[in-house]
């Protein structure tokens, strides 16, 4: 007996040290290696974290501060690394919708187009400059009244994109009449809102197609007219509108008042609708360029300039001069005081021939108004674009209404406007 008794104890040891084995093994197999108390921990937080990114699914992207209150707890356990990974999905799809919502208020913007190259307008030191902060030196043409049978056929893309690639115009002009009634179907805005608006609003849109800068005019004199307070509430109505459709773009130019018929010392009444005016589209766009009308059918900057808007950015006066006129040579040194004071002006319009859209050309005069004009680094857009029978009028009655003219299809006026065009805006 005394033998067997090491044995037993032996084979007791071994089979103490067997069932412990088998313990061991069993435990390693519920918990992977290299795994830690923590991330037991974790799996419950993983369950909670599945949750809130399938909450954050179903409430659309516009919960992503939610989204990241989540996050930051869930970051708060050790498992931040599996969260992360699930987060970062999350976040990748919140910013591409945001991109997609972003992208329908991103401007159009062609390449190798004037737009491209000038970019968003700016008031900087008295001058209109482009994104650079160079002059803009915007130069092109400003249809005839959009009611007028000989200009009305000429509101369409196609002319528009002649005037582009032909004539080299990086700005072209839509004069909406407002207040005026020539008799049936030549009703201005005030009679046949919905019909004028759209002639605009096609040259507008064909316009931003091509990159080149457009100017939304509301060719009236009479706006201010305290006895007609409605046409400021039409005013108001109709750019509001316009801002909203196209204050992400650029190359849209808001002029509020054509030409005021009111005198130099009524400059308070024009002041005020413009003041107005250009509340009205700043609640909406903050930042393209507004034009306002001067008095003296927009001759007397020097008057407006003494006593300017305030409060305002981006602002420019209209100037606006026919260059065969003589009467009209004192404008320019009303101009050249209201420059001198820092203010910017804008030659929203002007022509070759007198006042009167009629009259023969004065060259001299004309070759002093545009080397005026270049030395102050003004933008212009000259009138007009239409086949009546006066010397103002860029083409005759065999223009076709879809662009593609040649010489032949022009007046005087429309030789020189195309010539002058072609020498000093760039091709695109």
């Amino acid at each position: 007996m005394k033998s067997v008794k090491p044995v037993l104890l032996i084979e007791l040891v071994c089979a103490l040290f067997t069932a412990a084995l088998l313990f061991a093994c069993t435990e390693d197999t519920e918990r992977l290696p290299g795994d830690t108390d923590s991330d037991a921990d974790s799996d419950s937080d993983s369950d909670s974290d599945a949750d809130s990114d399938s909450d954050a699914d179903s409430d659309s992207d516009s919960d992503s501060d939610s989204d990241a209150d989540s996050d930051s707890d869930a970051d708060s356990d050790s498992d931040a690394d599996s969260d992360s990974d699930t987060d970062s999905d999350t976040d990748s799809d919140t910013d591409t919708d945001a991109d997609t919502d972003t992208d329908t208020d991103t401007a159009f913007i062609p390449g190798d187009s004037p737009v491209a190259d000038i970019g968003a307008l700016s008031v900087v030191d008295g001058k209109v400059v482009g994104q650079n902060g160079q002059p803009a030196r915007l130069r092109g043409m400003s249809y005839f009244w959009n009611i007028a049978p000989e200009a009305r056929d000429y509101y369409n893309a196609n002319v528009v994109n002649w005037l582009a690639d032909d004539w080299r115009a990086n700005l072209v002009r839509a004069a909406m009449a407002v207040e005026d009634n020539w008799g049936s179907g030549q009703e201005g805005y005030e009679y046949q809102p919905d019909r004028n608006k759209n002639m605009v609003t096609t040259i507008v849109d064909a316009a931003i197609e091509k990159g080149i800068y457009v100017i939304i005019d509301w060719h009236s004199h009479w706006s201010a007219d305290p006895n007609n307070t409605q046409r400021k509430t039409k005013a108001i109505s109709f750019f509001k509108e316009m801002a909203t459709a196209y204050g992400n773009q650029p190359n849209v130019i808001y002029e509020v008042y054509n030409e005021p018929g009111f005198g130099r010392d009524q400059w308070s009444t024009v002041k005020a609708f413009n003041a107005d005016l250009v509340d009205a589209i700043r609640a909406i766009d903050p930042d393209n360029l507004i034009i306002v009308g001067t008095p003296q059918y927009s001759s007397a900057v020097d008057v407006a300039t003494a006593d300017p808007l305030t409060g305002v950015t981006n602002v420019a006066y209209a100037f606006h001069m026919y260059a065969s006129d003589s009467s009209h040579d004192i404008f320019k040194d009303q101009a050249d005081l209201a420059i001198s004071r820092g203010f910017a002006l804008f030659v929203s319009e002007w022509g070759v021939s007198q006042a009167s859209g009629s009259g023969s050309l004065d060259y001299t005069r004309i070759d002093s108004w545009l080397e005026w004009m270049n030395d102050n680094d003004l933008s212009w857009a000259a009138w007009s674009i239409c086949n009546k029978d006066e010397s103002s009028a860029s083409l005759n009655n065999t223009a076709s209404t879809s662009g593609g003219w040649n010489s032949g299809n022009l007046r005087e006026a429309g030789d020189w406007y195309r010539d002058t065009l072609r020498s000093l805006n760039p091709a695109y």
